[in-house]
Order: C-alpha cells, then structure tokens, then sequence
C-alpha cells in the first residue's frame, strides 16, 4: 500500500496565484530534528485532529467526492454551522455558531482496492473534544498522533515518474544516515493545481527512526 497526499485545499484558497501564493492559510506545524543535505530534513510533526472521508469509484471520481464532503465540512456542514476562514488568523477553542475553521495544508490522501481515504488536517490546538462535530455521517474525526518524517523538498512536476524519482532519491538519503525509515513513503503537495511548476512546493515524506533504535 503507498500513501500520497494530495493538495487539493487549492481550490478553495482565495489568495491563491500561479506563483504559489499560500496566505491565509495555516499549515501543518513541525520542528526540524535534522537536516541530511539541502533537500531533506527530518522533521517531528506533533499529534493533530483530521476529519476525514472515504469514497470509492463506484461514487464516481472518488477524489472529488471526497474532498467535496471534506470542503462542505469545513464550510459549516457541521453541528456548529463553523465557516472555513480563508485569511483570518487562526481561531481555537470550544465550537460555536460563529468559529472559524482554518484550512490547513497538505491534504491527507490514501488509496487501497479502490477505495480513497482522504483527510484534512484541522488547526493546532483542535482537539476532539473542540472540533466541529460533522452533520454527514460519512465524515469523521480522528487523532493522529505525532511522528518523524524524513521529508524531501521539490518544485516541478506532480507526475508519478517525477514522484518516483524523488522517493528513490530519499530513500538513497536516508540509507546513508542514522535515520531508518519505517513506513510507506507520502507525497506532499501544498499548492494548487494552476501554480507554476518551479514555483510549486512538493515533498516526499516516509516515517522514520534512529538506526540505534531499530529493533
């Protein structure tokens, strides 16, 4: 089973422009526990709330129908009526009628036997006690709890050569480190579909852990 994440957040994201513009909106937060050369670092990202969708091809092009119910959620499809807020600062706490939900990048997606797993990630400090409790039953809320990623940046093309070839890259990074990875690898993508390639931010990511620790 591979993992790719997807950013499809884009399209909702008003400040958006060819050149990659991502103001207004928070993402996923982590500190830098090494940096391997200039492309890939190791990074520990804390524990975060994601709501999340499957759909499958029997619905149709299951990527849109996923993020259509995530994006319904987040612009008050829930039991707080809470809109998306595009370029506020961040709001926390309890939910009510007039609470913000902040879109966050990336887009978490999985795919399996035909069936796609996506999620988004809500703001820090969201947690499942403060979240927006969804309104359709196919959309639920879940903790991921924090990890170390051995991530690699890229600009360019989304293609699964492109991808591929930037996987092995790590993968050749990392087996020259004290880093072993530990998972499947993920694929990052942050902005929208109409940013120019060399203006796009993309990482490939795999879970990992200390050699020393390896059991």
């Amino acid at each position: 089973m591979r993992l790719v994440f997807l950013m499809f957040a884009g399209l909702a994201m008003a400040g958006c422009s060819v050149m990659g513009d991502r103001s207004g909106t928070e993402q996923v937060g982590y500190s830098v526990v090494a940096q391997l050369d200039e492309a890939t670092q190791v990074r520990d990202y804390g524990a975060r709330v994601v709501a999340e969708t499957e759909a499958s091809t029997a619905e149709g092009d299951p990527s849109s129908t996923a993020f259509r119910r995530l994006f319904d959620y987040i612009q008050g499809a829930n039991r707080s009526e809470a809109k998306i807020a595009m370029t506020a600062p961040v709001e926390t706490g309890q939910a009510s009628p007039s609470e913000s939900i902040a879109m966050t990048a990336p887009v978490e997606v999985e795919s399996e036997n035909g069936t796609l797993r996506m999620a988004f990630f809500l703001p820090e400090g969201t947690t499942l006690d403060t979240a927006p409790v969804p309104t359709n039953t196919d959309v639920s809320l879940r903790e991921v709890p924090s990890r170390l990623e051995a991530v690699r940046r890229f600009s360019g093309s989304r293609s699964d050569e492109h991808v591929m070839r930037e996987t092995d890259a790590l993968a050749a990074t990392l087996a020259a480190s004290d880093w072993q990875p530990v998972g499947e690898p993920r694929t990052y993508f942050y902005d929208p579909p109409w940013t120019l390639p060399w203006f796009r931010r993309n990482e490939v990511a795999v879970a990992v852990q200390g050699r020393e620790n390896a059991a």
